[in-house]
């Protein structure tokens, strides 16, 4: 199997727009500090790990608006 493209939309840093990102032969991700490396790593993550523990989502994997507080989630 080989993994052409990712799109990752209300997941940790990423918000409503969805983001796409497409893998080549060789990929880097390259970006400045808080810009969804990570981020986009855990999804990966969440998706084909071996461990069931990694796959499962908590309330901090889901994406939160900076104007809006955990406790006004419904």
């Amino acid at each position: 199997m080989k993994i052409s493209k990712l799109k990752i939309c209300r997941f940790r840093c990423f918000g409503d727009e969805e983001e796409t990102i497409n893998f080549d032969d060789l990929t880097s991700l390259i970006g400045n500090n808080s810009s969804g490396k990570t981020a986009a790593l855990q999804a990966l993550l969440k998706l084909f790990s071996d461990n069931s523990g990694d796959r499962s989502f908590q309330r901090s994997d889901f994406y939160l608006p900076k104007d809006l507080k955990p406790d006004e989630l419904g």
